[in-house]
């Protein structure tokens, strides 16, 4: 059970249950500034329906996000919205870099906590990589409200092998794959990263038959596991959370599901501590929070703390994987000049 106690401390966060406005204040004020969140109109508003109103208000946001303005010498084609998958959300956005040959590419995976944010986030990024003679995807995922962590992971994977399965159709070089994220998508980009190759030879879907292995992960605000666990072992967490985070996270009924050989392998599948081995590819991290003592309650301070990318660097030393790390508020800076695309043009020209 001292999984499951741990469990308890850290994923407060991830609740979706036992809270509505009439118990939480950030509730409250959110039913004052928008009523028609409140679905059913009983004048309570509960966690799961604010988290379907912002989730509505994402996808919205989506639609409309425009896709920046670049100077047409940098770019062959720009597609929108291309669907990977079935879930609404299963979206790509790709800028292909103009060249003569297949061109490397970078993929971004937003952030949000898993519960919300949007692919247009990645959009201020684009230009700099098409500079570089680099493609760029934004990609959009389920959120965790659905079904777990899982769900968001395996969209994300899936995003990758199905680039990848059209990357003679879009002028892209599937040996030169990298991956790109912050807060959540620093963590599916490490996980993805330092997960054995999960291509499926056997699958009659050619999309899953692609390898999920890339040339360089890239991470800002990074978390170093999804076994929380992991995280009493290298922050100072104060505080207790809520037994119902455990169960929106993992995607689980009942605590003790997490308990059985299953629910331990379900864990043990998202340390990236543990997953990352001496094969993995070169990563580069980036946590500009400070280190020290964090309070559950400090969500910006907790998920991105700087211990995190320490950890991470740490492990890089123990197994002998190459990585930059900057976490300057606890005296890690690998990179003086934090030149994180310098490092991405390094591996896919290695």
């Amino acid at each position: 059970m001292r999984r499951v106690c741990l469990f308890l401390m850290v994923l407060s966060l991830f609740s979706a249950k036992a809270q509505t406005s009439e118990t939480n204040a950030r509730l409250k004020q959110a039913l004052k500034k928008f009523p028609q969140a409140d679905s059913n109109q009983d004048g309570v508003l509960t966690l799961k329906e604010a988290m379907a109103f912002k989730n509505k208000s994402n996808k919205n946001k989506s639609s409309k996000a425009k896709a920046p303005k670049l100077s047409k010498d940098l770019y062959s084609r720009q597609m929108m919205n291309i669907k990977y998958g079935t879930h609404e959300r299963n979206l790509i956005d790709l800028w292909v870099a103009k060249s003569d040959k297949p061109t490397p590419l970078m993929i971004f995976i937003h952030g949000g906590g898993f519960k919300g944010g949007d692919k247009s986030k990645g959009y201020r990024h684009i230009q700099e990589y098409l500079k570089n003679g680099i493609s760029f995807a934004s990609i959009n995922y389920r959120y965790i409200t659905e079904n777990g962590i899982m769900a968001c992971l395996n969209d994300s994977k899936r995003a990758l092998q199905f680039l990848r399965y059209k990357a003679s159709e879009f002028n892209l070089d599937k040996t030169k794959f990298a991956l790109m994220g912050n807060s959540a998508g620093a963590g599916t980009s490490f996980w993805l990263a330092f997960t054995d190759d999960m291509a499926n030879p056997q699958s009659e879907d050619p999309v899953e038959r692609e390898s999920t292995r890339v040339s360089a992960a890239i991470g800002f605000g990074a978390q170093c596991s999804y076994d929380f666990e992991r995280w009493q072992e290298v922050m100072d967490i104060k505080g207790k959370g809520d037994p119902s985070g455990a169960l929106l996270f993992y995607g689980v009924k009942r605590l003790d599901q997490l308990e059985t050989k299953e629910g331990k392998a379900l864990i043990d599948s998202l340390d990236m501590l543990d997953l990352l081995s001496k094969d993995d590819p070169p990563f580069y991290v980036h946590n500009s929070q400070p280190g020290g003592p964090v309070k559950i309650t400090d969500k910006n301070h907790l998920y991105h703390h700087a211990n995190h990318a320490k950890a991470l660097k740490e492990r890089a030393l123990k197994v002998g994987v190459e990585h930059l790390c900057i976490a300057p508020q606890i005296g890690i800076i690998d990179s003086p000049n934090k030149d994180f695309m310098g490092f991405v043009v390094k591996q896919f020209k290695d």
